[in-house]
């Protein structure tokens, strides 16, 4: 239901109403404040009237844009009907424009001679108001408007105006008011000074109603079309507003509360379900329903009841003429339900409590506060049967005036059992005698069952089971539901079950009294002390309690809650307050009257509840801002924004607050979530996945599940999680792997060539080696042998010197020959590693010898030099220095160091004390070696020689 007001267009759902002040909702146009008329397209498409233009509310978009109709005098624009993909727009000058929704054109129709309307705004108090003149379009598409003494119709087929009616020729008749056409009995209903006027175009003839039953309606100010009825308000008196039907002889008269005048209620019109709406100047809209009520309810709204004390009732019982009694006082006409006074008993007291009395067809009354009278301090009691002869009991009662009567029964054979403070008694009329059936304290309610039981509550006891044997005698059988504080029991004879009402919720019992359900908060009973329990006349039980009214199905023990949204007194019962009538019936009475109503209850729904999608945000954000959120049908966002909230509401004009909103994410389980008719989803931290939002309505009267909406979440993954990422990974892993394999691969093959020109080049220096030193060596050794040879006959002694000279030749050649094996052998293979090898030749060499010397390696050295040809000139320039500075240097001490200087340097150093020489007298072979081996290794060698000695030493790189 749209609604303007004075400062924006509002839009009604049943239960929520959103206003549409806000400027997202505006496209490219100006806020619009105050709608002159409302009109719905074949698109549901809405178009409001303004006095700017015609604003067009497009469903899709959720937002207004404004198009100009009139330009001259001013640019007000009011449409009226939609038809034939036009919309039919007025203004005050009663102008007829269209607005072709299509192809947009706009048309200026017809220029209609009736009296400029001069209030356009809802504060002007004119009697020429617009919404009291609206046009209406009749069935065959004629325009119909009512000026102040004349009727316009303009036909739209033949673009031609006629004015059939003038106000003066009408007996009695001086003014037009206001008109609605009724489509249903196709005439115009014209408000007038005089009543309503009814013209029937067809037969070309009016009809005026002066009088509905004995009322006059003289002037007319407003007047509305339903089905078969007219509503008008003729501002005559605080009762001016009535419903008549379409023949003019019946009418409703609207009540008002708090003698409200009927001027302030204006812009009368009926919905689709035939309840009316009014404007209830600055309170709101004021809807009138004239169907009839979920429960009856007494009081009524609106309705002042002869209650003497508030309207609390605590007491309902059924009369003879199966009128109901309430309160003792006061009674219902159960044929009319009107409202009448009964009469005090004839000694002038008032009663507070009554009870039936089927078998005597007739009603106990008596007086609970005191239960005496205040003359004579003896209770009250008395009998008044169907001929309403009345019987009273004054000594028949307690010799305690404190004592006060709880409850009474008629038993099936006549017999009365009362309850009291003190205990259980029999009473007896004819005899006008009391006798104590029992003496147990506190029974409180007696609760009559079949085969001549009883079952008697106690307050803070258990409900016990009695036998009523001969004589008046109450034999205990047993105690009910031990432990728990129960107060009613109703029995059903044909299941042979019962219902128990207790402090802690409802109980069902089998034959035996053994539980067989509880109902309570924990399955979804409103309220779980009960106040009152009924059963219906097909075996389900209702109960009263502190939080409303309450049914439970006794086939499939569905529960429904019935609140004040359903029409029931008041939150709160009163105990005891319950009774059954004999046309199956159900009473209840509370602190604010009596709800009545005969099961099973039915709810009529003219409109089809709908969950309507007002809003969605992601992060708190409007995801799609130009698009409706409830043609929306999947959201997709990235895994960042995974917060996201759903404004729902229910769309139904008539029962939105019976209804609620269910929800549930499909993947996650088929419970249902339940939620107000107003509600906003919010589901937060969603994971990456996609998710199925199912949204519907529950209708606790069919206690059904109804999925309307279905919406597709899709919260995208990061991009790592994405499946295209891990077979990029994988493929690129799988590169990686394979280029590192064939780069080990290589790597090794570089290596192991490498190793092999190594072991080539070496191979050839080893060959190179031989040659040039072993091979010369023994060269030498062949021709001394040969020497000795020729000697040994001829010359002794020559012979022995050349034998000594090869044995010396012979010792050489071993020696030059294991340190090139030892070179060769690195690693593990070694004994002896370079540092022992140095220090094994420097023992030998200078251990026979008068030099003091001292050797210092790192203990790094031996595992950072592990290339062969960099051990094998260590070793030989190392035996060389040595060899040098004890042939030549005189020297007393040598030190020799091979040591680390740094991490990618060593330093080599033999220094004597020697005479020194002449670095430029050098001729021999050695130095020139020891400085090729050096250069070979990329090192740097020096000789430093003087009188105080002689240092030889090489850096080179380490690998």
């Amino acid at each position: 239901m749209w609604i303007t007001a004075a400062d924006a267009i509002n839009r009604y759902d049943g239960s929520h109403v959103k206003v549409f002040n806000l400027n997202k909702y505006f496209k490219n146009c100006p806020n619009l404040q105050q709608g002159y008329g409302f009109i719905e397209d074949d698109n549901a498409n809405i178009y409001i009237g303004s006095d700017k233009g015609l604003y067009k509310y497009s469903h899709l978009t959720d937002k207004f844009t404004l198009q100009k109709i009139f330009t001259a005098p001013d640019e007000i624009t009011m449409p009226l009907a939609f038809k034939n993909n036009k919309v039919w727009c007025f203004n005050r000058y009663y102008q007829l424009a269209t607005y072709n929704v299509k192809t947009k054109e706009i048309k200026i129709e017809a220029s209609i001679s009736l009296d400029t309307i001069t209030g356009i705004h809802v504060y002007q108090n004119m009697e020429n108001l617009f919404y009291y003149r609206f046009p209406s379009m009749d069935n065959k598409g004629n325009i119909w408007m009512v000026g102040k003494h004349k009727v316009a119709c303009y036909t739209t087929t033949t673009k031609t105006v006629n004015y059939p009616i003038l106000a003066k020729p009408i007996d009695k008749v001086n003014i037009f008011f206001c008109a609605a056409f009724d489509t249903l009995n196709n005439c115009l209903n014209i408000g007038t000074n005089k009543g309503i006027l009814r013209f029937y175009p067809t037969s070309n003839s009016t009809q005026l109603i002066e009088q509905v039953e004995k009322n006059k309606l003289s002037v007319i100010n407003q007047i509305a079309c339903g089905n078969n009825v007219i509503a008008i308000n003729t501002n005559e008196s605080v009762n001016g507003i009535a419903i008549i039907d379409t023949t003019g002889k019946k009418a409703q008269w609207l009540k008002l509360q708090n003698n409200q005048s009927t001027r302030t209620l204006n812009q009368f019109s009926f919905d689709k379900s035939g309840r009316l709406w009014t404007m209830d100047d600055a309170k709101g809209q004021k809807i009138f329903s004239f169907k009839e009520k979920f429960f009856n309810k007494i009081p009524a709204d609106n309705t002042i009841l002869p209650l003497r004390e508030g309207s609390s009732v605590a007491s309902i019982c059924e009369l003879p003429n199966k009128d109901m009694l309430f309160q003792s006082y006061w009674a219902l006409n159960t044929k009319n339900k009107s409202l009448y006074l009964t009469t005090k008993n004839n000694n002038g007291l008032e009663f507070h409590f009554s009870f039936t009395d089927t078998v005597r067809k007739g009603v106990w009354y008596y007086e609970a506060s005191s239960l005496g009278s205040k003359i004579n301090k003896k209770p009250t009691f008395s009998f008044k049967g169907k001929d309403n002869n009345e019987v009273n009991y004054f000594d028949v009662f307690f010799n305690t005036p404190t004592t006060q009567l709880q409850d009474m029964v008629c038993l099936p054979n006549g017999q009365i059992l009362l309850s009291n403070t003190t205990g259980l008694f029999w009473f007896n009329p004819k005899l006008s005698k009391i006798t104590i059936a029992n003496s147990i304290v506190n029974a409180f309610k007696i609760n009559v069952l079949s085969n001549n039981r009883v079952a008697v509550s106690y307050l803070n006891k258990d409900l016990l089971l009695y036998q009523i044997n001969k004589n008046e005698i109450l034999k205990d059988v047993q105690h009910i539901l031990p432990g728990v504080q129960s107060f009613y029991i109703q029995e059903n004879t044909i299941t042979k079950q019962y219902w128990v009402g207790s402090n802690n919720g409802i109980y069902l019992l089998d034959e035996s009294f053994k539980t067989i359900k509880r109902f309570d908060a924990n399955n979804g009973l409103a309220g779980t002390y009960i106040y009152g329990l009924l059963l219906d006349d097909d075996g389900n039980a209702w109960c009263s309690h502190q939080h409303g009214l309450s049914s439970i199905n006794a086939k499939n023990y569905t529960i429904i809650n019935y609140d004040k949204s359903d029409g029931i007194q008041d939150w709160d019962f009163n105990n005891r307050a319950f009774y059954k009538a004999t046309d199956g019936t159900l009473y209840f009475g509370g602190i604010n009257g009596v709800n009545y109503f005969k099961p099973p209850l039915q709810k009529n729904n003219y409109y089809k509840a709908e969950v309507y999608i007002d809003d969605i945000l992601v992060n708190n954000a409007t995801y799609l801002p130009d698009t409706n959120a409830n043609q929306l049908q999947k959201i997709t966002t990235n895994y960042k924004n995974n917060n996201i909230s759903i404004k729902a509401v229910i769309n139904d004009l008539e029962n939105a607050t019976y209804k609620k909103i269910i929800y549930r994410l499909k993947e996650q389980g088929l419970m249902w979530n339940f939620t107000s008719n107003n509600a906003i989803l919010n589901f937060t931290s969603l994971q990456p996945g996609s998710y199925t939002l199912q949204i519907g309505v529950f209708d606790k009267f069919s206690n059904k599940e109804i999925i309307q909406k279905t919406i597709i979440i899709e919260i995208a993954s990061p991009f790592y999680q994405k499946t295209w990422f891990w077979l990029l990974i994988g493929i690129l892993s799988s590169g990686l792997f394979f280029w590192l394999l064939n780069r080990i691969k290589l790597n090794k093959r570089k290596t192991i060539f490498q190793q092999q020109q190594a072991l080539q080049s070496q191979r050839q220096k080893i060959t190179a080696d031989l040659h040039d030193d072993i091979g010369s060596s023994l060269s030498c050794l062949q021709v001394n042998s040969s020497v000795a040879n020729i000697l040994i006959d001829k010359d002794v002694v020559k012979a022995k010197e050349i034998l000594n000279k090869i044995e010396t030749q012979s010792k050489n050649i071993a020696e030059n020959i294991g340190d090139f094996i030892w070179s060769m052998k690195p690693g593990k293979e070694e004994f002896i590693a370079l540092s022992g090898r140095i220090k094994n030749f420097a023992a030998d060499i200078l251990g026979s010898t008068n030099i003091e010397y001292e050797i210092t390696i790192d203990k790094e050295i031996d595992t950072l030099i592990t290339d062969v040809t960099m051990r094998k000139h260590i070793l030989f320039i190392a035996k060389e220095a040595i060899n040098n500075a004890v042939k030549y240097s005189q020297a007393s001490t040598l030190k020799l160091q091979l040591v680390k200087k740094n991490r990618i340097t060593i330093l080599f150093s033999v220094k004597d004390n020697g005479v020194g020489f002449t670095t430029d007298c050098i001729t021999g072979n050695g130095v020139t070696n020891m400085q090729k081996r050096v250069e070979e290794l990329n090192g740097k060698f020096s000789i430093v020689s003087n009188n105080n000695g002689t240092e030889v030493k090489f850096e080179m790189p380490i690998g």
